[in-house]
């Protein structure tokens, strides 16, 4: 399973990433517009972790990042900003695709 957390290199979305490294087995994808320290925070989080570029005004950055997410997390704000952007790229229940 990988989750996305989009935003997480940021105080909000690192406390969901370490949560998830230390009590779940998921791959946990690091999404965040500052790739390098993103990059750098999964480094120290080891290998159940990986860092990815994504820009969430940019709807083909987002539908990238996005595309094999099994679930995704939004932590990028201002929130009343990118919440909608976010949502409308979201990966949506294996139940529900008609791919």
């Amino acid at each position: 399973m990988k989750i996305v957390v989009l935003g997480d290199y940021g105080d909000m979305g690192q406390g969901v990433v370490e949560d998830l490294i230390e009590h779940t087995d998921v791959e946990v994808v690091i999404a965040d517009y500052r790739a390098a320290g993103a990059g750098e925070y999964a480094d120290q989080l080891g290998k159940k972790a990986r860092a990815a570029f994504v820009d969430a005004n940019d709807p083909a950055s987002l539908a990238s990042v996005l595309q094999d997410a099994d679930a995704a997390v939004g932590a990028i704000g201002p929130f009343y900003h990118f919440a909608p952007k976010m949502a409308s790229h979201a990966p949506t229940p294996t139940a529900l695709r008609t791919r």
